[in-house]
């Protein structure tokens, strides 16, 4: 946005995905909308790559990775591939840390999704977070992963599942607090309190059921 005009361009992903005969799966901008991250695929191949917005081109293409998420601040941003592994890549440097992203115990294993979850802590002295890696596993179930476990590839140690009835079809974690809108094929929104460090499950805090019938 510039004042009160919105201003948009147009990206080639043919020419900026260079040398790959890519389709993109999807894409997430980041939180300065100055970088892109392009989910695409060559046959059965998957790829991420990182696009410098203005000047349209790719700076680094991640094989075999399949999702892409950017830490709200901007200075991370996270890639997996459908076997749960993972990578956390800080923006400045591209400096790399991979770990698992392990399913709860009896749990589809398959990744389908990734975002990024902040724990907010408080008290009247201090206020402390801690970003964890938010996977939908198989169809139905939502796990918290701790990128800081495991050195280098660690366990990826799992906290507090949330299990829906239906299939997921969209995630949107908050960017300043500990809540979490899960919607589903079956039209329900329902939103989530959760704690990973302290509360073992998330907490179902409202569900809105307007919408059955169609996709959220």
């Amino acid at each position: 946005t510039e004042g009160n005009r919105i201003l948009w361009r147009q990206l080639d992903l043919d020419s900026s995905v260079t040398n790959i005969a890519a389709k993109p799966s999807y894409a997430r901008l980041s939180p300065d909308g100055k970088h892109l991250l392009v989910s695409h695929r060559a046959g059965n191949e998957y790829s991420v790559a990182l696009i410098d917005v203005e000047g349209s081109k790719k700076l680094v293409d991640w094989k075999a990775m399949q999702y892409a998420s950017w830490q709200p601040t901007g200075a991370a941003f996270a890639v997996a591939d459908s076997q749960g592994n993972a990578k956390i890549i800080q923006r400045s440097d591209l400096a790399e840390k991979a770990f698992k992203l392990n399913a709860s115990a009896g749990e589809q294993s398959d990744v389908r999704r990734i975002e990024w979850f902040q724990e907010v802590l408080s008290d009247e002295n201090r206020k402390q977070s801690k970003w964890y890696l938010l996977a939908q596993h198989g169809l139905k179930n939502l796990t918290f992963h701790d990128p800081e476990a495991g050195e280098p590839i660690g366990d990826g140690k799992a906290f507090s599942d949330i299990k829906m009835d239906s299939n997921i079809t969209s995630v949107a974690c908050s960017p300043v607090d500990n809540t979490i809108a899960v919607g589903t094929q079956s039209g329900n929104l329902t939103t989530w309190f959760a704690s990973p460090s302290i509360d073992e499950r998330a907490r179902e805090l409202f569900s809105i059921g307007a919408h059955r019938g169609s996709v959220v």
